[in-house]
């Protein structure tokens, strides 16, 4: 889809994939478009790249596109205020064990402040795991600074697997003992169990 989009001079993002009856899935998607292209002109693009998609890939049943311009320029303009990075940088020490935050970014785009976030993990946790831990701190993080649009946390392996998973589990206080076997059940925790 993406190389379709590329083609197309397209920008994509916001890929989600749901499954239909049949074995079909429902690809949505945002596209994005130069700021001087009109509705109909990004409507006729988007109908190429819906067409091309569903030739291309017979699996998908349906696309849902969300049509969005490109920006029109780099935003240099305001830094984001001090005391949300600090406040953040906090917010996260508390709940991430030492060592293991790697970087914490916040920006502003669209006009809106972002926050990414650099975190190591053990690299012997499973794949789902690593996620399911990622997606709760983003939702903590969404959850506590409202003023925050979008929380991007990327997890890397820190390639120290003697022990690693025990000690990062006790830090962590909720991936260890009958905390791990709740989240295999659930896949999920509230904003207490990080």
């Amino acid at each position: 889809m993406r190389r379709i989009a590329d083609g197309l001079g397209l920008g994509l993002h916001e890929l989600h994939l749901h499954p239909l009856a049949e074995g079909h899935i429902l690809a949505e998607m945002h596209l994005k478009f130069a700021q001087e292209v009109t509705l109909a002109e990004a409507h006729r693009l988007a109908q190429v790249f819906r067409q091309r998609v569903q030739a291309e890939v017979p699996q998908v049943g349906e696309v849902l596109l969300c049509l969005e311009p490109l920006s029109g320029r780099m935003e240099v303009a305001e830094a984001p205020p001090d005391d949300i990075t600090r406040s953040l940088e906090a917010f996260l020490k508390e709940r991430v064990a030492p060592g293991r935050l790697l970087s914490t970014w916040v920006y502003r785009a669209a006009g809106h402040l972002h926050a990414a976030i650099r975190v190591a993990l053990p690299g012997a946790w499973p794949l789902p795991r690593a996620y399911g831990w990622a997606d709760v701190l983003q939702r903590a993080v969404l959850h506590e600074f409202a003023s925050l649009a979008h929380v991007a946390v990327e997890v890397t392996p820190d390639g120290d697997e003697e022990g690693a998973v025990k000690e990062q589990a006790a830090a962590f206080g909720c991936l260890d003992g009958p905390g791990a076997a709740w989240y295999d059940r659930n896949a999920k925790f509230s904003t207490q169990n990080l």
